[in-house]
């Protein structure tokens, strides 16, 4: 059934379902497109009244297909959000804003798998997905563009919640921003970001934190990335205007060849620091700048991924060429010397081997550490200092894959247990186990955006995180609470570094 509210900017159309309101495909900026291509957002003023907000926007281009498929039509016209509430009315509930991952290149704010209804019927909370410009639209580091016009945009969406979200029942004063992977390093990025300053109170990180031991990297990264971008369009260096007049699938096939092999190993189209959106030194920021404002609820899954010890490399000639590549690709990483990364090797042997865990686990342990853990244990580390900070794991297993992978937690942080929108070796069922364990997700969110507390009466207490007890919630079934997980590993990793 349609549903009519006034807002700031006029009469909007929505939907209205039992126990929430749905207004989908809300334009939060002018158009990036023709001569707003590459500049910076600009926030909306004005919409054709009244709007209809009961289809979602289309997502922005992208190089790169996810799995499953998105199938949704693309458009440089994509900067939307999409809003869930109780009720378009004037109580003021706790907001939740959810920036979306996908590496900065592929995603969006509409998958059904990040649906917000169950999580704001069930939290009395306001949900809000955004959208932001990917790839080389939203990342190019290219001399007369703005920079990092993607986070530009979620500043943009988040003063626009400011500036409206009292329409749609909601509490400016108190945002929270929560965002899996690309959108957990994103919101790391706000906290650093002066021009972020105000507009969120909280902040959830899931399965994703910055580096803060790389900005140089990330900036050479980026330099290297438009360099070869502009060659493969055969564009001088010199002029930034000609972006601009480009077709949009000249551009996005560039892209595509900028990237081809190299999407899960080089971070191409990625933040990088410019001193204005991103400052350059991370710890600094970090440490003296708003972040200091911000409680922090930060984890990730127990196997972010699992190539190894699962079926998602059936061969083993495929499995023996893989960890080659991709162990010698560690080694660069990090620069260990030989001896050092053998070091590593049988620390992991010695702590993920059978019975206890499936043949090559010690692999996938390795692989989920470097490209998430050691970062997440830094930024807690940091936060903690400064501000409340909670840390959790989720251990709980996909039964068809014997693991908790990349994604897996979206479907308990948002209640759509079901949702086929996720690869078919993660989908669930939906038993009274995986629905209690939901719940318990479900809540905490919940209560940390509530008060910045995430405990509540179905969980063990959960202390703080801290850098001598390391406090971790394990959410599995039963959830518990443990004190310095993978000590060992986190002590030969610091060794090495250090």
């Amino acid at each position: 059934m349609k549903t009519i509210i006034e807002t700031r900017l006029g009469q909007v159309i929505g939907l209205q379902y039992e126990g929430y309101q749905e207004y989908l495909g809300l334009r939060y900026a002018q158009p990036p497109v023709e001569n707003s291509r590459y500049e910076p957002p600009v926030l909306i003023t004005s919409w054709e009244i009244p709007y209809d907000a009961t289809k979602v926007g289309p997502i922005a281009p992208q190089a790169h297909e996810d799995d499953p498929p998105i199938n949704l039509e693309e458009n440089e016209d994509c900067l939307f959000l999409n809003i869930w509430t109780p009720n378009a009315d004037e109580v003021k509930r706790p907001v939740m804003v959810y920036i979306h991952g996908g590496a900065f290149v592929i995603g969006s704010a509409s998958r059904p798998r990040i649906h917000g209804g169950k999580l704001s019927k069930r939290g009395n909370v306001v949900v809000v997905n955004i959208q932001y410009r990917l790839g080389m639209l939203g990342f190019l580091n290219f001399k007369g563009i703005s920079p990092n016009l993607g986070l530009q945009d979620q500043i943009c969406a988040l003063q626009w919640i400011q500036e409206n979200i009292k329409s749609f029942g909601g509490d400016p004063n108190n945002v929270t921003v929560f965002g899996e992977s690309a959108g957990a390093m994103s919101l790391g990025l706000l906290m650093l970001s002066p021009k972020a300053s105000g507009l969120f109170h909280k902040g959830i990180a899931q399965s994703g934190a910055i580096d803060f031991d790389h900005m140089e990297t990330d900036l050479k990264n980026s330099q290297n990335s438009a360099r070869k971008f502009l060659n493969r369009l055969k564009i001088d260096p010199i002029d930034s205007r000609i972006l601009k007049t480009l077709p949009i699938e000249k551009l996005i096939q560039a892209e595509r060849n900028t990237m081809k092999g190299s999407f899960l190993i080089d971070r191409l189209f990625f933040p990088f620091p410019d001193r204005n959106i991103i400052p350059f030194d991370y710890e600094k920021a970090w440490k003296t700048g708003h972040a200091r404002k911000i409680p922090l609820l930060i984890g990730m899954n127990a196997e972010e991924l699992p190539l190894f010890s699962t079926n998602l490399i059936p061969s083993k000639l495929k499995q023996f060429i893989a960890k080659f590549f991709i162990m010698r690709g560690i080694r660069k990483v990090t620069g260990f010397s030989k001896h050092q990364f053998e070091e590593l090797i049988r620390v992991y042997k010695k702590n993920y081997h059978p019975p206890d865990y499936p043949k090559n686990a010690e692999y996938d342990m390795l692989l989920t550490d470097i490209a998430f853990w050691l970062f997440t244990n830094k930024q807690a580390e940091l936060h903690s200092s400064i501000q409340d900070t909670y840390m959790y794991v989720l251990n709980y297993k996909a039964p068809k894959i014997n693991a908790s992978p990349h994604v897996f937690d979206l479907l308990f942080v948002f209640g759509n247990l079901t949702s086929k929108d996720v690869a078919e070796g993660i989908r669930l069922e939906g038993t009274a186990i995986e629905q209690h364990l939901r719940e318990q997700i479900m809540d905490a969110w919940i209560s940390f955006a509530q008060n910045g507390d995430p405990n509540h009466k179905e969980l063990p207490n959960w202390p703080k995180f801290d850098t001598i007890k390391r406090y971790t919630m394990i959410f599995d079934s039963p959830c518990n609470i443990i004190e310095n997980p993978k000590e060992e590993i986190r002590l030969v990793w610091k060794n090495l570094v250090t």
